[in-house]
């Protein structure tokens, strides 16, 4: 599924996170229920259907050149520590690489601050271990301005997004368990701005302000809950849950 996604999206794919959302309509013959597929199980598939065959290489590329710098290292170094150093870090690289065969290492943090620490690691190692340390002569605060101005361009969206998915998911945790009983309990002033605009969808692909119309149906505010079952369907077309609202 992953492959003929990849195929008929070529160069664009449906963006990160989106797969769970395209995986739908290839499972919608087998699964009756709003349980859909999360992920590929293979990192590298399901990079393909995210970003791409272009992105999808570029991701190949970086084992590629973390291999080539260890084998470098392995086949040229002097220095038996360093060598070891190089084999451990190798080894390593090949365990991520199989959990990523078979898993999703790159949704787990934990697993994603290992594997940086491997890529730093091999590149440490390769400039500054196969060969003698050559001084660099800049201009420190230059560089350090520089360094800082682009750390903070490319930080500070990151962090509004991960804070906007944290905030979500706390009101998903308070708000989701409810989605299995026919009439909430919450109040709606805790609920109606309990969301942020971003993410649009739950962990499990349910559209928020679909889970959020349940409360206005139960108000008896039936144009407010119309209009976000309209908008949840923009949201989620395949999930059919809107479907499910509108005979509420």
């Amino acid at each position: 599924e992953a492959l003929d996604y990849t195929l008929k999206h070529p160069l664009i794919g449906c963006g990160f996170g989106n797969w769970k959302l395209e995986s739908i309509p290839y499972e919608a013959e087998y699964a009756n229920e709003a349980d859909v597929p999360y992920h590929c199980h293979n990192d590298f598939l399901e990079i393909s259907t995210e970003i791409g065959i272009p992105g999808f290489l570029l991701y190949i590329s970086l084992f590629v050149v973390l291999t080539l710098y260890t084998a470098k290292l392995l086949l040229q170094s002097s220095n038996d520590k360093i060598a070891n150093l190089a084999f451990i870090s190798f080894l390593a690289l090949v365990a991520y690489s199989f959990d990523a065969l078979l898993n999703f290492p790159s949704e787990r943090t934990i697993i994603q601050t290992i594997f940086a620490f491997i890529i730093s690691f091999i590149f440490v190692l390769f400039h500054f271990g196969n060969g003698p340390i050559k001084k660099v002569e800049n201009n420190p605060t230059i560089t350090m301005s520089s360094f800082s101005i682009g750390f903070l361009l490319f930080i500070l969206p990151t962090i509004f997004l991960n804070y906007n998915s944290f905030i979500s998911s706390q009101a998903q945790r308070t708000i989701f368990p409810e989605l299995s009983i026919a009439v909430p309990q919450l109040p709606l002033d805790q609920v109606e701005n309990a969301f942020p605009s971003t993410p649009n969808l739950s962990y499990s692909t349910i559209p928020i302000k679909g889970a959020l119309s349940r409360y206005y149906i139960r108000e008896k505010q039936y144009d407010k809950a119309m209009e976000l079952i309209i908008q949840s369907q923009k949201d989620n077309p395949y999930l059919g849950y809107h479907y499910y609202l509108l005979t509420s």
